[in-house]
């Protein structure tokens, strides 16, 4: 059952994704037909009638005629101060929400949030028209609760309060997980890894284009000299290429690698998630996924919020084990497959060397035509 709500939830995400993304909407004669423009009118709707309110509270005030100075007072407290906490809350709202239009959003956040976030901004298809209400109430504590309902939202409506969500904001939580910025990090964490020369390392602090490995990481025999791998080009053809020495770059690269995956789990556990997702579980860049549009999940090995949070120790080591993984191969490895040699006599292309004697494959040919 959970696996099949978790699916649903990925699917209205992924097809409100891209959907927007594309012109599919153009074609709906019933949208274009409405106007975009149609407003849920939230907190003309949500203060209709307070001025009178405030205005009879405060007047029975001033002239001694109020039956209760502390409600009245309470009234004018309240109504004096709500239109702006209404446009504060709407505002802080909308930046929460903002995170479903990334580019690397993850779409087993709740699809719901993906769904007030095209109704607050007006996107074609989320409009009264389409079956959408928005609604906002003034509660007599001084918060407000606003109220989303339509097809895809839960029954009752979905229900945020702006007390709630201010302190939730103030204590560095989300309503919506962001993902971190994988392939920024691990650019940045190759960059300071010490495994190049600082000229290398450009002002904005990236790898310049023209950059090697430095040479006390080459693979060297007793003599000291490179141990080259040597491979075929064909035609008989083959050139040597370095070897590198992975227990020294292991060595350099693990303080650098588990700080890295350190701050990522500090910053938040829900980021955590988010990253396996989308990036270190799919096996994929996030520019590979700029380049395709494609919306990246893990599918049904999904880590869900709801139920995965706060994450095990087995989840964190694990995620500490595929984000290494992801960084060697997709970063790092680049820099190490097939690099010509420094020595420039050492890069020329060769004529492979046939052992007549020793190589099997050409014996057996040799019997075969009895040569």
């Amino acid at each position: 059952m959970e696996n099949n709500s978790a699916e649903i939830n990925r699917t209205r995400n992924k097809i409100i994704k891209e959907v927007q993304q594309s012109n599919a909407l153009a074609f709906q004669p019933e949208i274009l037909g409405s106007s975009i423009s149609e407003s849920f009118d939230v907190l003309g709707r949500a203060f209709e009638g307070t001025a009178q309110k405030f205005a009879k509270a405060q007047l029975a005030l001033k002239n001694g005629s109020s039956k209760d100075a502390k409600a009245d007072s309470k009234i004018v407290s309240q109504l004096q101060n709500a239109p702006k906490k209404a446009i504060s809350f709407m505002e802080n709202l909308v930046g929460e929400l903002s995170t479903v239009e990334d580019r690397n959003f993850d779409i087993n956040n709740n699809a719901e949030y993906s769904i007030l976030n095209a109704m607050i901004t007006k996107k074609p298809g989320f409009s009264p028209k389409q079956g959408f209400a928005l609604d906002m109430n003034l509660n007599e504590d001084g918060t407000q609760e606003l109220i989303a309902n339509g097809p895809g939202l839960r029954e009752g409506g979905l229900k945020i309060n702006s007390g709630t969500l201010e302190s939730l904001t103030e204590a560095g939580q989300s309503i919506v997980a962001q993902t971190p910025e994988i392939e920024k990090d691990m650019e940045s964490l190759l960059a300071e890894s010490q495994l190049f020369d600082v000229s290398m390392v450009g002002k904005d602090g990236k790898l310049t284009g023209d950059t090697s490995i430095n040479e006390e990481f080459i693979l060297k025999g007793p003599e000291g000299k490179p141990v080259y791998e040597e491979i075929e080009l064909g035609e008989g053809k083959a050139r040597n290429v370095l070897q590198y020495d992975e227990e020294k770059l292991a060595a350099k690269l693990k303080p650098f690698i588990d700080a890295e995956i350190a701050g990522i789990i500090e910053m938040g556990e829900e980021g955590v998630i988010a990253a396996w997702n989308t990036v270190i579980l799919p096996n994929a860049t996030q520019s590979d996924e700029m380049e395709t549009s494609k919306t990246i999940s893990a599918g049904d090995d999904s880590w869900l919020y709801e139920r995965d949070l706060p994450l095990s120790p087995d989840k964190k080591e694990l995620f500490a084990e595929k984000y290494k993984q992801h960084f060697l191969r997709d970063y790092l490895y680049k820099f190490t497959k097939n690099q010509l040699p420094t020595i420039e006599e050492d890069r020329e292309i060769f004529n492979i060397k046939v052992d007549m004697k020793n190589d099997a494959k050409l014996n057996t040919l040799l019997k075969k035509y009895g040569l």
